[in-house]
């Protein structure tokens, strides 16, 4: 059977500091905002991948007053592309480096949350490059009249958030998840705890706890 777990990873210290096995019954919002009283830890920021944005579910972080960062679709009707149509930087807000990357940004303002807009140029290269090899490799599947349309979209991420941070430190937390997904490869891969084989409630929590010390 499954078993749902729930890590509070540290940025700082590049571990994880928390972990609680969650029944079934617990829905993730629910379980975030029990997981930061439990562990008495806040100061922490939510980071959930682009399928978990639903109006329901930024509804319920907001009632729990939880803070959160929510990529979005590159499709999301709330993202406004004009200004990167215009072809002119003079729209965006300003820029920042991001390991030797130029990261242009612009904000969109909600009622109670900020979209950022990056436009992170090399990212912009890599995927306009990928697209058009695959019009060659996969006509049926990838056409230039799709290229046309998607063109502005390249390179681009859209973070929603409720944080009091400028763009750049949004970002820099947003891509902290890599050490968290890096923990996550070393759990399954590294000490194989992706399968536990315990039989009973007491030997997986002992079992967990080992694999977590």
């Amino acid at each position: 059977s499954l078993v749902n777990i729930m890590f509070i990873f540290s940025v700082k210290m590049q571990l994880p500091v928390y972990y609680r096995i969650l029944p079934g019954n617990i829905k993730d919002i629910k379980a975030f905002k029990l997981c930061l009283e439990e562990s008495n830890i806040s100061d922490a920021v939510i980071i959930v991948d682009k399928g978990f944005y639903s109006e329901n579910n930024i509804n319920l972080l907001r009632d729990e007053g939880l803070k959160f960062i929510i990529p979005l679709r590159r499709n999301n009707k709330l993202i406004d592309y004009e200004i990167i149509k215009t072809g002119n930087k003079e729209g965006f807000e300003g820029f920042f480096k991001f390991e030797h990357r130029i990261i242009w940004y612009y904000t969109i303002r909600l009622d109670k949350e900020s979209i950022y807009i990056y436009v992170d140029e090399s990212l912009k290269v890599e995927e306009i490059k990928d697209y058009l090899d695959r019009t060659e490799k996969l006509p049926e599947k990838f056409t230039i009249t799709d290229f046309h349309n998607k063109q502005y979209n390249f390179g681009t991420i859209a973070l929603m958030n409720n944080l009091e941070k400028s763009p750049a430190e949004v970002f820099s937390v947003y891509k902290s998840r890599s050490q968290i997904e890096t923990m996550i490869d070393a759990l399954k891969n590294v000490i194989d705890a992706d399968r536990s084989y315990m039989r009973d409630e007491q030997a997986l929590e002992a079992w967990l706890f080992i694999n977590f010390i």
